[in-house]
């Protein structure tokens, strides 16, 4: 296991984005915070009104009646505050020491590092099914009437649609005798409507997300598919290398 990690170091000398995950994994190790922040990018951004929407419907979710409401608009009550519309933007932040990026923010507009795993009980699950999508902005925000909202990192993510095709013939899935490799299939460059209830809601807690994902794309199919596959069989932390007593972490 020792060569093979010394393989990864040196493969990653020239790949900045894949450097910075094994930097960030040896910081990880000094904390027992599951999620930390990274570089912050902007700092009181003006919220888009798309972003604002989807930001209302986090507050206002699981609620008896609407506890904030939009500044121009009529539906308040005593009760609901003026959503703040501004929000400091994160470039990346690490979940679990391994540092998953703002899409708004990748080198070439790239989801390689973007792409994130759910387990959501959606309306029509029996039990909390995976959801994979696009992490498009990490934040934080602000809001009068909840607590420690300064200090907790969201997610503004669009979700993959799932396809009901698969690289086979008809619809065998090749990967249905193995769950634990977490494959799915999806419709390509398409994401589900903002706000549809048959997804996860499009804002979430960093910290709700159960881990990374790979995405790839089959190409030999007609129409061509994204195929994914879940990472948390593949943890960063370096205890889980089994690389001995010998190794010792730098202060």
């Amino acid at each position: 296991m020792e060569h093979q990690f010394i393989k990864l170091l040196l493969e990653t000398g020239e790949n900045r984005q894949a450097l910075g995950t094994i930097q960030d994994a040896v910081a990880h190790e000094n904390t027992q915070q599951r999620v930390i922040p990274g570089t912050v990018a902007k700092e009181a951004m003006k919220i888009e009104d798309s972003w604002l929407m989807q930001l209302l419907q986090y507050y206002n979710r699981d609620q008896p009646s609407p506890k904030v409401h939009l500044l121009r608009t009529k539906q308040q009550t005593s009760q609901s505050t003026p959503l703040t519309s501004f929000a400091d933007t994160y470039k990346y932040a690490l979940l679990d020491g391994r540092r998953v990026i703002s899409k708004a923010y990748a080198r070439k507009n790239s989801a390689a590092s973007s792409l994130i795993q759910i387990r959501w009980h959606g309306p029509k699950d029996n039990e909390p099914e995976p959801y994979t999508g696009e992490v498009q902005m990490i934040f934080q925000h602000q809001q009068d009437g909840f607590a420690n909202t300064e200090n907790t990192l969201l997610a503004r993510i669009a979700w993959l649609i799932p396809s009901p095709d698969t690289p086979l013939r008809g619809t065998e899935h090749l990967w249905d005798d193995f769950p634990e490799l977490g494959v799915e299939t999806w419709l390509l460059d398409q994401y589900a409507p903002s706000g549809d209830t048959n997804f996860p809601p499009n804002i979430l807690p960093l910290a709700s997300i159960h881990c990374q994902a790979a995405r790839g794309i089959i190409t030999y199919t007609k129409p061509p598919l994204w195929l994914s596959t879940t990472m948390d069989r593949y943890p960063t932390s370096f205890a889980a290398y089994n690389l001995g007593t010998g190794v010792a972490m730098a202060p």
